[in-house]
């Protein structure tokens, strides 16, 4: 391998880590609360902390504060140590609590990923809090704003692990260090693949 090469191979390596350490980065949400209500006509659940709401014909992508459900992808284990599709279950959970009903939300600002960040009611069941509750969730509250305001949020999840409710009656990843763990299996996939297409095309 020439200088040169050598010294675009490193730039490259420099790149990639520079990748992982930016997709390993945390979510970073709005500090202060826009204090927007919605009434939902039509929702859609995505996953278990995520809906599709339309208000007043404009459509919104509505991420639950206060808590974190497994990704659709993401497997658990159940108390008899069998694993079982518990993003794919935390989804429908959530469905059943919204389906047929008028979903009411208030907004709060917006992640980085432009979703809006909401505190959501069917009557007066909170979501975030029911799916916390029933053990489909866990508490998930990043900014000073959601500590304060949502720190009553945790005798939801600590009911759920005192009654062994669903994710608690076996065993799992936290939703946020799968997302970490995929982030970075996916990066270093990146950087393998642009590695030995730089290596192949240099090569004498």
């Amino acid at each position: 391998m020439t200088r040169n090469s050598k010294i675009n191979y490193y730039t490259l390596v420099i790149i990639c880590t520079l990748i992982i350490i930016s997709m390993l980065c945390s979510v970073t949400y709005s500090q202060e609360p826009t204090f927007q209500k919605l009434v939902c006509t039509s929702s859609y659940v995505i996953d278990g902390d995520t809906i599709n709401c339309t208000s007043q014909s404009k459509w919104h992508r509505i991420r639950l504060i206060g808590m974190d459900a497994p990704e659709i992808m993401q497997t658990c284990k159940d108390k008899d140590g069998k694993e079982y599709r518990c993003g794919l279950t935390a989804k429908k959970a959530l469905n059943d609590m919204i389906a047929g009903h008028i979903v009411e939300c208030d907004l709060y600002g917006k992640d980085r990923y432009n979703r809006d960040l909401a505190n959501c009611f069917v009557g007066n069941k909170n979501l975030a809090y029911s799916m916390m509750e029933e053990g489909y969730g866990v508490l998930y509250l990043y900014t000073q704003y959601e500590q304060k305001t949502y720190a009553h949020y945790k005798d939801a999840e600590d009911k759920a692990k005192s009654d062994k409710k669903k994710l608690w009656a076996g065993e799992f990843t936290l939703p946020s260090e799968y997302r970490q763990a995929r982030r970075k299996w996916e990066s270093n996939l990146r950087c393998y693949s642009w590695e030995h297409t730089y290596m192949a095309a240099t090569k004498p």
